[in-house]
């Protein structure tokens, strides 16, 4: 995995509102699960087809985006299970301590006219869905920057934080033994 991660659709204002209406969703009545998507065609060419995007592929590429999305409206992940090959398309399904479940493929090999990245979520009093189609990602920096320097002039908390990046590197870690034995990864208890 790279040694940073920037999860910038989080601070857009689309994914916050969508946030707020998972939890609504979540407390009023049980969350059933997440299928989720992210798909563009980087590896093929151009700036990103390189370096440890091409030797680790859309798990480390991509995973942490929607690993990050899924935790968010499920919770914590209890086990999960890689199936597939990173460098073409990858699916992880997730089983979260709450009981809901998430499976989410990734692929940074399918020529696409847009990267496509949506989320749609299951629970027992309806289903919401987001993507990024039309996402100005401009949008997301301002609120990344203020977050980042209140952060540093108050100790103000931030969205995504330490934590976060490790949660998201455990997960990856599970999801990686997972290929290779194929079999569910339990995940680790650090918490």
């Amino acid at each position: 995995m790279p040694s940073i991660v920037v999860l910038t659709k989080r601070f857009h204002p689309r994914t916050t509102e969508f946030l707020d209406a998972a939890r609504a969703l979540r407390a009023a009545g049980p969350l059933y699960g997440v299928d989720g998507r992210y798909w563009h065609g980087g590896l093929l060419g151009g700036e990103f087809a390189h370096g440890w995007r091409q030797t680790r592929g859309a798990l480390d590429d991509l995973g942490p985006h929607l690993l990050d999305l899924a935790t968010a409206v499920c919770g914590p992940v209890a086990t999960v299970r890689a199936s597939g090959d990173p460098s073409r398309y990858v699916n992880l399904d997730c089983r979260h301590e709450s009981g809901a479940v998430s499976s989410l493929s990734l692929s940074a090999a399918v020529r696409t006219a847009a990267s496509v990245t949506r989320l749609d979520v299951a629970g027992r009093e309806g289903a919401i869905s987001w993507d990024t189609v039309g996402m100005d990602h401009a949008q997301c920096w301002p609120v990344l920057r203020a977050q980042f320097a209140a952060a540093i002039r108050s100790g103000a908390p931030v969205l995504c934080d330490v934590a976060t990046g490790l949660t998201l590197s455990v997960l990856l870690d599970a999801a990686w033994r997972s290929l290779a034995s194929g079999l569910a990864e339990p995940l680790a208890t650090w918490r």
